[in-house]
């Protein structure tokens, strides 16, 4: 009787060790796939959200938009005075006030021309610092942002002729 009690435990035990191998076996083999599915999620490019992302460069884009978009008149004169060479500004008004006087060296491109003579602003711009201005500053904010948009570093006059733009004038 003990050799079959023995017999029958050393069964029992074999079989014990037989499923434990082929459990951990098949949790090895899920974990593997576990694992290839983890893989295979690593070498996709993860999703982009595109609205996120324009959302956040349009943050970036603002976030100090006044401090760096906008030129005082005292610090516009004294640059015009030290190298008004290397300045091109836009005079943003209607065609007809800018006839009737402007800043020396300003080129009239009316607000609502700035689109259509884009590539002649970009290649006028080449080497310089890009000035707007306007009656107000309404449309040179306007205009900062949409030639700093296309890639063309802009800066607005702060305040337009309505804050003294006639006080630095040179042949206004």
């Amino acid at each position: 009787m003990r050799k079959i009690y023995l017999s029958l435990l050393a069964a029992l035990l074999a079989m014990g060790l037989v499923f434990g191998v082929v459990g951990c076996g098949e949790e090895a083999a899920n974990n593997n796939d576990t694992n290839v599915e983890q893989n295979e999620d690593a070498n996709q490019e993860p999703e982009i959200n595109e609205e996120e992302v324009l959302d956040q460069a349009i943050v970036n884009y603002y976030a100090n938009l006044e401090n760096a978009s906008l030129i005082s008149l005292e610090d516009f004169a004294a640059l015009l005075e030290e190298d008004a060479d290397s300045v091109l500004l836009l005079d943003l008004r209607a065609p007809e006030h800018y006839e009737q006087g402007h800043i020396e060296g300003a080129v009239s491109v009316p607000a609502a021309k700035i689109g259509e003579n884009l590539e002649v602003i970009r290649a006028n711009a080449e080497g310089k610092d890009v000035f707007v201005h306007c009656y107000s500053g309404q449309n040179a904010g306007f205009t900062t942002s949409l030639l700093n948009a296309t890639g063309i570093p802009t800066r607005s006059l702060k305040g337009g002729l309505g804050k003294g733009l006639v006080r630095i004038s040179r042949g206004f």
